[in-house]
């Protein structure tokens, strides 16, 4: 909701070399060097240092789930989350990064209702 304009102008410089140089199934170290310029833009979007830091940490596991993907949609899926952050709408932007996560990482909704299940279960000890 805070984004501004600046932000959005170089957010959509991202997207646009983006749009020029990640083709559906783009060489597999062309969609890890942008994917992970697309979350980090993401990330400093939220103009805290410690999460910049944690994802800083973790960004090689991120980089390693990609292998899990083959590229098809790969702006599209970014476009959409994009535009959400760009119109200030973090519900949709939530939705956009949820679905992103969820088509492009199979294990993701195993995960998911794994750890809901978990959670439904300790509600229920209290």
């Amino acid at each position: 909701m805070k984004i501004t304009e600046e932000q959005i102008a170089e957010f959509q410089r991202l997207m646009d070399e983006i749009r020029e140089n990640v083709p559906d199934r783009a060489e597999l170290k062309i969609r890890q060097h942008y994917n992970n310029a697309f979350h980090f833009q993401v990330v400093r979007l939220c103009s805290n240092r410690l999460i910049e830091s944690i994802y800083t940490g973790i960004m090689d596991l991120i980089g390693e789930q990609i292998f899990q993907t083959d590229g098809v949609g790969f702006y599209e899926s970014h476009m959409k989350i994009f535009k959400a952050i760009r119109d200030r709408d973090p519900k949709r932007a939530a939705y956009y990064m949820a679905d992103h996560f969820q088509k492009k990482f199979p294990n993701y909704q195993h995960y998911r209702e794994f750890y809901s299940l978990l959670e439904s279960d300790s509600n229920s000890y209290q």
